[in-house]
């Protein structure tokens, strides 16, 4: 079986030799490459077309979430998993309109993490189990739809 190939971007050194350090005892799992700010990222991933993409959010330059959308154009079929130092409904909401697959706390253990990517590369989406939890954030994106769906009936 193929190994899921991860890549990390993430602004501190620390934290991204962590996750790779947690990762590599997990047999299934080959962290290919990790990055932190610059420009250089989308072509280091391009390079590598990892499986899955662990990204900060709160990435200062190129802000997390965008840099979400830019790799889901670059690779459709990578699946990007949304880190934080703190859940917030908000950051959630826009981590599905960024099209991630997963949302979840910096403070995840390894463990955590590689189920996460095993979903996450399998083709599920973790982050639409948050809904059940997050309210108001379920009740914004059908707002949204129904939204969406006026403006097409009117167009």
């Amino acid at each position: 079986m193929d190994k899921i190939k991860v890549f990390i971007i993430d602004r501190q050194p620390l934290f991204r030799q962590g996750i790779r350090s947690g990762l590599s005892r997990v047999a299934d799992i080959d962290v290919v490459g990790e990055k932190g700010v610059g420009d250089e990222v989308l072509l280091a991933i391009e390079s590598c077309s990892p499986d899955v993409v662990l990204v900060d959010v709160d990435y200062p330059s190129l802000n997390g979430l965008k840099l979400c959308r830019k790799i889901k154009k670059l690779l459709a079929s990578a699946a990007v998993i949304m880190l934080t130092p703190q859940l917030d409904d908000e950051q959630f909401f826009e981590a599905i309109k960024s099209q991630a697959s997963a949302y979840l706390s910096k403070e995840a253990s390894a463990d955590e993490i590689a189920k996460v990517i095993r979903q996450c590369a399998s083709g599920e989406h973790p982050i639409n189990g948050g809904l059940t939890e997050r309210p108001e954030v379920a009740k914004r994106i059908l707002q949204q739809f129904q939204e969406l769906s006026r403006e097409k009936e009117i167009a």
